[in-house]
Order: C-alpha cells, then sequence, then structure tokens
C-alpha cells in the first residue's frame, strides 16, 4: 500500500506473508519471527484467525471491532455521496448501482442511495457475485446473465456507479458486448482509481480517488505505536476520499435538455476562468428565471453554487497533485482573492485549504 515505506523505522524489521498460505505455514512463520505487531486486511476468514493469535495487530482497509486491534478505513459512506454528486452534477435523469458482497460496498451503496433519494431519483441496484480466486486472472470474466439482463433494462441515459474499479471494468466489456455506447447512453463511474484498470477501461474509467498514501503511512503510524506503547482509546479511524478523477466514461452531461446540457458543459470548461451567473447568461439566450429553474430541476441546486462547486472541485486537485501557494491555488481555480477561496473551502470542506493539503497531498513536500 502506497505510504507505508514513509513511516518505515531502519530500527524494526518487517515481513511480508502471503494470507493465502495453509494456516499451519502461517503459524510456523509467526513462531520462527516472533512479531510484535501484525498487519492485515479485512478478508472473510482470513482475518478472524490472525486477529486470533493475540497480537496487537491493524486493519486496514476495514473496520474490525476486536481488543488488540487499530482499524483504519475508508468513508465508503462519503463515497457514496460523492459518486451520487458527481453522477447528480452531470444532469442524468436516471441512476444506478452495481456492487458486490463486500462490507464496503454496502456503504457505499447507502452513501449513494441516501443522496440520490434527496432529489427524488429512484435507485436500481444489482448485485454481483465476485470470482472466487483472489489472484489476478489472465481471461476476462464474463458477466453473470442477471446483470446483462438488469442493464438492458434500465432507463437510458443512465448514471452507473460501480462500487470498485473491476466491477466498472467489467461494466464497460458488458456495455460495449450490447453495444451501448459510453458516456453518450451509460456514464460509467466507480472507485478506487486504480490507474492500471482505469486507464485501460475503453473508454478510460472515471473513479472516485482515495488516499491511499495516507492510509498506508497511518497503518504503519498505528503499527509501530502499538507494537511498543500498546492499544489507544479509540481503535478505528476513517479517512475520507478524494475528488473523482474525471476520465471519458463521465464526459458527457445527460439532461434532457439540450440546452442546459451545453451550459453545463460551457461551465465545466470554464468555471476556473472566473466566470458568474451573468458571464452564463451573455453566452446562452436564456433567462435568469429559466436557468435557476432549470439547474434546480436537474442538478437540485442553483447556477452559483455550481459554478462554485467546479472551482472547488479543481482547488482540491491542485492541492493534492502541486505544491502551489495557495494563493496560486485560488488564482488558478477561478476565485477572486484567497480570502474569498479559504472562505468558501472552509464552509464547504470544514477545515482549511492547508489542513487539506497536509492530509491529502500527494506531491513532494519539503
Amino acid at each position: 500500500m502506497p505510504g507505508m515505506i514513509g513511516q518505515v523505522r531502519p530500527d524494526y524489521e518487517y515481513w511480508h506473508m502471503d494470507i493465502y498460505r495453509p494456516w499451519s505455514e502461517v503459524l510456523s512463520l509467526v513462531d520462527k519471527w516472533k512479531p510484535t505487531t501484525m498487519v492485515t486486511e479485512v478478508i472473510e476468514g482470513i482475518t478472524e484467525p490472525i486477529v486470533s493469535l493475540g497480537l496487537p495487530t491493524v486493519v486496514a482497509p476495514g473496520e474490525y471491532d476486536a481488543d488488540n486491534v487499530v482499524s483504519i478505513d475508508v468513508n465508503d459512506v462519503q463515497v457514496g455521496h460523492l459518486a451520487a454528486q458527481h453522477l447528480l452534477d452531470l444532469g442524468i435523469p436516471n441512476l444506478a448501482y452495481l456492487g458486490n458482497q463486500t462490507i464496503y460496498s454496502v456503504q457505499r451503496h447507502r452513501g449513494f442511495g441516501d443522496s440520490i433519494s434527496v432529489n427524488g431519483i429512484p435507485l436500481s441496484a444489482h448485485i454481483e457475485k465476485e470470482p472466487r480466486a483472489k489472484q489476478y486472472l489472465e481471461h476476462f470474466q464474463p458477466p453473470s446473465k442477471a446483470l446483462i439482463r438488469w442493464l438492458r433494462r434500465l432507463p437510458k441515459p443512465v448514471g452507473i456507479f460501480a462500487a470498485h474499479d473491476p466491477l466498472g471494468r467489467l461494466l464497460s466489456e458488458t456495455c460495449r458486448d450490447l453495444q451501448l455506447s459510453i458516456p453518450e447512453e451509460v456514464s460509467l463511474l466507480a472507485a478506487n482509481n486504480d490507474e492500471l484498470i482505469c486507464d485501460l477501461t475503453t473508454p478510460p474509467l472515471s473513479s472516485i480517488d482515495i488516499p491511499w498514501k495516507r492510509i498506508g503511512s497511518e497503518v504503519i503510524h498505528w503499527a509501530n505505536r502499538i507494537g511498543t506503547e500498546g492499544l489507544p482509546t479509540q481503535r478505528h479511524f476513517t479517512i475520507d476520499p478524494l475528488p473523482v478523477h474525471k476520465r471519458q466514461s463521465t464526459e458527457v452531461s445527460a439532461v434532457e435538455s439540450p440546452r442546459l446540457a451545453q451550459i453545463l458543459q460551457y461551465i465545466d470548461r470554464e468555471a476556473t476562468r472566473g466566470i458568474n451567473v451573468n458571464d452564463v447568461l451573455h453566452a446562452f439566450p436564456v433567462s435568469r428565471r429559466w436557468l435557476e429553474k432549470t439547474c434546480l430541476t436537474y442538478l437540485g441546486k442553483s447556477p452559483k453554487s455550481h459554478i462554485l462547486d467546479k472551482r472547488l472541485e479543481a482547488a482540491k486537485r491542485l492541492l493534492i497533485h502541486t505544491d502551489l501557494m495557495i494563493s496560486e491555488v485560488a488564482e488558478r481555480s477561478g476565485f477572486s482573492s484567497g480570502e474569498r477561496f479559504a472562505v468558501n473551502f472552509r464552509r464547504k470542506e470544514t477545515i482549511t485549504p492547508s489542513q487539506f493539503r497536509k492530509e491529502y497531498s500527494l506531491s513532494p513536500q519539503g
């Protein structure tokens, strides 16, 4: 997991063990190495025996309740919220969820459903069984007949949120076989932002970024700490996801109003140049009343709020991926001043831009 190496201590020894070894071999290696701390993830039938060894254990990603465990997890409900907001911003009239039988899928499903229900949009969902093998598979795994039937029956255009990137790829391949165009008929969004999967999917797959670097850093931090200082009072920590990494699979405005679709594309393209609602009205022959009413109908928010959200999305990407000064981030995101940027950012994210960068930055920090 990225981020773990930066926390490794030179005076500690670290070993890697294949968790699919026979249990007798696992016990033999534990007896040989005599570790002070174990690190594992939540896997049915594997995590429990490891925790039962009684050693201080860090479980990540995932939530696990045991006296000897510190667990670190992604805020998967928030992942669902972000997915819903991204697809709602496209004005897509029909939304659906493709999940699996994991705990994180249930939580992402809940967050996604809660967010779209507020907008009065019904949710169609399909749960696909995961293949038994956990290793990388050499051949494409075909979709179930139930998935094909579900996808065919969904009203189009539709925006589908897949619980993770492999499911997004599966969905993309299935759409191709059914001759459904992406993103015109089906807009696809996944989560975890595995660049190998997302960039090799056709078209490239939009995905919610997960701060794996920060999670990995926290894993080693707690593994080092509980091995020497014991377990803390708080034993479960959640980390919020990063913004959507947009690729071609959601590059569409699928609202029923062609005029609003053009306006949304304009806002997406020009928001960081400091445009306001008056600029939109100048660029398109519509009234302010029509624009306000139509945005509220399709997006659930005003055009002013939509422009602000696009600026904040751009700002977060710059904070994560660059070391630009905050004032430069504000300017490049379309804010008139650093102060106005800071006020709006804190109102939306509940933390300052500097705090956000400290928590999520992927750029080298001096």
